[in-house]
């Protein structure tokens, strides 16, 4: 007998947790629902299939006793088939019961017996029904990106965030003045109907009502009968001066709701890499050129400043290719600096005039200079 596979359904691992099977559903419930799409069954099949796998996931015990059922067909035992023993007994934990007795409980398992053998599990009026764990809300995730010289200023950054509310109109019934909800004739309120399969019967979705149990008569127009809306709130996220690339910024609260309170709101920087500037920690890094004779004898330049207007610097007298120098208070935020590296050049052709000129200076200082002539010192 072939299981469906509820995971692969869902599109999430074995190991996804409460949170992550719950978003996993809620996407996939809004992409098929067939109420978006009228006039096309396969939407409508593949809504019961989702809605069948979260039923089962979406529940901690269910999902027990799934992971336990498709283990077993790992190994090819077909618990449908197994010949002499009670499997009722079975899933009850019955004493006596063979190995397989690890099964016991099935307790609230709510259809899904019925769907795997077609026929339902007894009910024991001992077991203990427990209320479902308290899950917090789902956390929601934003990235912002801003330029360098926005994060050496600060700013402030407005989240649109969806929220789910009640729709007002029709209160949250999904069914407009005059409307009402009508028990399904073809599964009798169930929401599932039986189909048989050789010597067992599957339980499934009902096609008629989608699995909910009843249709709609006169379904409401603003939330086409899913008696929910979605709309946006703006949240203004401050951005503090100097914040580094890759920081996580977190507003407890404001994510989604949850049994046992919201999930929260990240919000992860990151920031575009700069054309003259390059940032380590607080200080800021500039590379400028300066020419050989500059270098010799000292000058002045004027060089950018992040989120300033430019300022003029003074290079010393016989500065060297690497040489920085300190600008205090010109970083990326208070106590960072600004600091200029120096890079020498030198030209690369010289006119004969300028040539012997330099050529006599640098033997006047000691200097081996080659002769184009002679190509002798």
């Amino acid at each position: 007998m072939t299981r469906p596979d509820y995971y692969r359904t869902l599109g999430v691992k074995r190991s996804a947790t409460p949170q992550e099977v719950k978003a996993a559903f809620r996407a996939l419930a809004k992409k098929y629902h067939p109420d978006r799409h009228p006039g096309k069954p396969e939407f409508g099949r593949k809504f019961q299939e989702i809605t069948e796998a979260n039923e089962v996931l979406s529940d901690p015990e269910k999902r027990s006793k799934y992971d336990q059922l498709t283990q077993y067909d790992r190994f090819g035992l077909d618990l449908s088939n197994i010949g002499g023993f009670d499997l009722g007994k079975i899933f009850k934990g019955k004493e006596g019961a063979n190995p397989l007795s690890s099964l016991a409980g099935l307790g609230g398992l709510g259809g899904l017996y019925d769907r795997f053998f077609g026929s339902q599990a007894p009910e024991d009026s001992s077991d203990e029904k427990t209320s479902p764990p308290k899950v917090k809300g789902e956390d929601l995730h934003f990235t912002l990106t801003f330029d360098l010289a926005t994060v050496a200023t600060g700013t402030k950054s407005v989240l649109k965030i969806p929220r789910e509310s009640s729709c007002g109109p029709c209160k949250g019934s999904g069914v407009s003045e005059g409307g009402r909800k009508l028990s399904c004739s073809k599964c009798r309120g169930k929401g599932q109907v039986t189909i048989s399969q050789g010597a067992f019967g599957v339980n499934r979705p009902c096609d008629d009502c989608l699995g909910r149990g009843f249709t709609l008569k006169k379904p409401c127009a603003s939330c086409k009968g899913l008696g929910s809306l979605v709309s946006e709130d703006k949240i203004a996220v401050k951005i503090p001066i100097g914040i580094e690339d890759g920081k996580e910024l977190r507003l407890k609260g404001l994510g989604k709701p949850g049994t046992a309170g919201p999930g929260d709101v990240r919000v992860k920087i990151r920031i575009q890499a700069d054309s003259v500037f390059k940032r380590r920690g607080k200080d800021l890094y500039q590379r400028i050129q300066i020419h050989a004779f500059e270098a010799m004898l000292g000058c002045h330049r004027q060089i950018p400043v992040l989120g300033g207007e430019p300022m003029m610097i003074e290079i010393p007298s016989g500065s060297q290719p690497g040489d920085k120098i300190r600008i205090p208070g010109k970083g990326v935020s208070a106590g960072g600096d600004l600091v200029v590296v120096l890079q020498l050049e030198v030209p690369r052709s010289l006119t004969p005039s300028q040539r012997s000129r330099i050529v006599s200076l640098a033997r006047e200082m000691g200097f081996s200079i080659k002769d184009d002539k002679s190509g002798t010192a």
